[in-house]
């Protein structure tokens, strides 16, 4: 039976994973996240999953390949095809809303 590696420090993916009774193990790998802007904002999304598999691959060489499966994702956050990049933090996350809703009162 194969293992399954969620390479990923996203709280929301493990939760995901873990109500669905999957067994995983949890183990991220850092990139530099910076977005191909040759790309689609699709594809540059995609290419950094590539990135971060490509290199747990990388980083992991005693890991037997037929012994486990990774899955490798990545978020980013975009209004009209402008990405923004992921908030720090929660006000951040509110500053962008609020930018492009332009109707926020601040809390």
């Amino acid at each position: 039976m194969l293992q399954l590696i969620l390479a990923s420090k996203s709280p929301r993916r493990k939760k995901l994973l873990t109500e669905h009774a999957y067994n995983f193990q949890a183990d991220s790998i850092d990139i530099s996240e910076l977005l191909n802007k040759n790309l689609s904002l699709e594809a540059s999304v995609e290419d950094l999953a590539r990135q971060k598999a490509s290199a747990y691959v990388d980083t992991h060489k005693d890991l037997n390949s037929r012994d486990y499966l990774l899955l490798s994702a990545d978020t980013v956050v975009a209004f009209a095809d402008k990405i923004l990049g992921k908030p720090k933090n929660i006000s951040e996350a509110k500053d962008f809303l609020c930018y492009f809703l332009d109707r926020c009162t601040r809390l």
